[in-house]
């Protein structure tokens, strides 16, 4: 048995098999701006998608019952996105911990002290974004009304909150095979690669 070095913290668990852990943090100022950018590209595809259809033309009307659509539309898509991630990580056998951090400022799911080998990571992280821009972007194309506004603020904000999680698989896939992470926390979190 290797003996754990002094700079593991006394919280990440002693995986066997395994090397001693390194921190995962998130780059967060780069992963806002390319929030951002992610932000304006998917509305430019969303507008676009929605125009192709309509003889390239989109009106937007703008008023009251617009700013509670686009509240609702937004809270609809967190609660969305946030539930993709928690299915995929049930139907691959973890226990989920859902909440809110005001420091991302965000919700969050997290499959809380297990060790998550670096596939079921790549599948959780990326699952929101497969399944709801599969789901969004036809009904860009067909909706109409208030389920068109909500299509494309769900589409927008779900590519732009889908930036971590793209972070998070393309880390996970320059991985060696047989890395699993752990999360002992929401802000503690670590990766083992296999010894």
């Amino acid at each position: 048995m290797v003996p754990r070095t002094e700079s593991v913290p006394p919280s990440a668990p002693r995986l066997d098999g395994y090397r001693d852990p390194t921190a995962f943090t998130y780059p967060r100022l780069r992963l806002q701006a390319a929030g951002l950018v992610a932000t304006l590209l998917a509305a430019v595809a969303g507008m676009a998608l929605t125009a192709i259809p309509r003889g390239g033309s989109v009106s937007v009307s703008v008023g009251p019952t617009a700013f509670v659509g686009l509240g609702l539309a937004l809270v609809a898509t967190v609660l969305a996105h946030e539930g993709v991630h928690a299915a995929v990580a049930r139907l691959r056998g973890y226990r989920i911990t859902a909440g809110l951090d005001l420091r991302l400022p965000g919700a969050y799911v997290a499959a809380l002290e297990q060790a998550i080998p670096r596939r079921d990571q790549v599948l959780v992280a990326l699952a929101p974004l497969v399944v709801l821009t599969t789901l969004l972007a036809p009904l860009l194309l067909f909706a109409e009304g208030w389920l068109l506004g909500a299509a494309l603020v769900g589409f927008v904000m779900n590519t732009a909150g889908a930036v971590g999680d793209v972070y998070v698989a393309w880390r996970a896939l320059r991985l060696p095979p047989g890395t699993v992470f752990y999360d002992v926390s929401v802000d503690e979190m670590y990766v083992y690669e296999p010894r």
